[in-house]
């Protein structure tokens, strides 16, 4: 009964895979296109920083081929500052009182 069910699932997966790539395809050609009528240069806020960083980060390289906000090295730059910060606002160790 597995043998039968395999195939079907492998064809949903494919066609789902399909569907998403679809998707992608559309949506970076909104993006071109909305990015096409902004200014040169657009300033995100923080929390705009946070949400890419939190949207974008596990992407990689990939991400190159997506993004139309900022450029990739702004990108991995504001990961750098992310985790200098995160690491600055770390209290330091305690020392362990020996009895």
């Amino acid at each position: 009964m597995g043998r039968i069910f395999h195939p079907l699932f492998a064809l949903l997966a494919s066609a789902t895979r399909q569907e998403l790539a679809r998707q992608v395809a559309y949506l970076k050609e909104e993006n071109r296109i909305l990015r096409a009528r902004l200014p040169e240069r657009i300033v995100a806020t923080p929390q705009e920083k946070k949400r890419l960083l939190r949207a974008g980060r596990r992407l990689g390289v990939q991400l190159k081929e997506l993004m139309s906000f900022v450029s990739y090295q702004t990108f991995r730059r504001w990961i750098r500052e992310a985790e200098e910060n995160h690491t600055k606002s770390k209290p330091p160790p305690r020392a362990k009182l020996s009895s």
